[in-house]
């Protein structure tokens, strides 16, 4: 009971993060923040709170890739994040909120 109304708390209230765009990736990151680090990487810290950082390539040339819009000061990325070691999150962000799968 106590998952389902966690699920349901997350679905009506879901988690916001605010964008920063960089050159460089900052020594430290901050929780609920996204930074876009030039046209190369999205760097975030993992919302599920193990405290990883996440690094995902948006290079064209590469795979895996990953890639993000920003419409009105909110961000999106797609496809989702889903992390294989670790914590093992799956994860949408959409319209600058946090969506779990």
């Amino acid at each position: 009971m106590r998952k389902l109304f966690k699920k349901l708390w997350e679905f009506l209230f879901p988690r916001k993060f605010k964008i920063i765009c960089l050159e460089e990736r900052p020594q430290t990151l901050t929780l609920d923040t996204i930074y876009i680090i030039g046209d190369w990487a999205i760097c975030f810290i993992c919302p599920c709170g193990c405290k990883a950082y996440i690094q995902l390539n948006t290079i064209p040339s590469t795979s895996p890739k990953w890639y993000y819009k920003i419409k009105l000061g909110k961000v999106s990325i797609f496809p989702s994040i889903r992390r294989t070691i670790g914590c093992r999150s799956h994860f949408w962000i959409t319209k600058g909120n946090l969506y779990w799968c």
